[in-house]
């Protein structure tokens, strides 16, 4: 299996977690930490990833200036490149909606938590 199989594994199994906690405060909020610190990461993933492509991009786009032209294969590696950076972006989009949500999901379960104690 792939790493972008898994990577949906893991995201389909963190919303099926997210559901059957929700009777359960400390499993909510236990499973949101872990969401929250896994999107994090991915969300880092993704932009580490983009900028090696873009980098990759500009070193076509100099040699070609350079000397002038471009090759087939080094036509290719940008045009791969450039589809590495979308991907990317939509996945920094996806992990970072469902960061921001982990994060507003987790201050709700926080206030709550403390108005229940008073």
């Amino acid at each position: 299996m792939d790493y972008i199989g898994n990577q949906e594994i893991i995201d389909i199994g963190l919303l099926t977690a997210k559901v059957a906690s929700l009777n359960d405060e400390k499993a909510r909020i236990a499973i949101g930490g872990v969401s929250l610190v896994y999107n994090s990461t991915q969300f880092a993933r993704f932009c580490q990833m983009s900028a090696e492509y873009s980098q990759i991009l500009s070193l076509v786009s100099f040699r070609a200036k350079l000397i002038g032209h471009t090759t087939n294969q080094e036509l290719e590696l940008a045009r791969q490149a450039n589809e590495g950076i979308q991907y990317c972006q939509q996945q920094m989009i996806k992990h970072g909606i469902i960061s921001a949500t982990d994060i507003a999901s987790l201050l709700f379960e926080m206030i709550n938590s403390l108005s229940k104690k008073q």
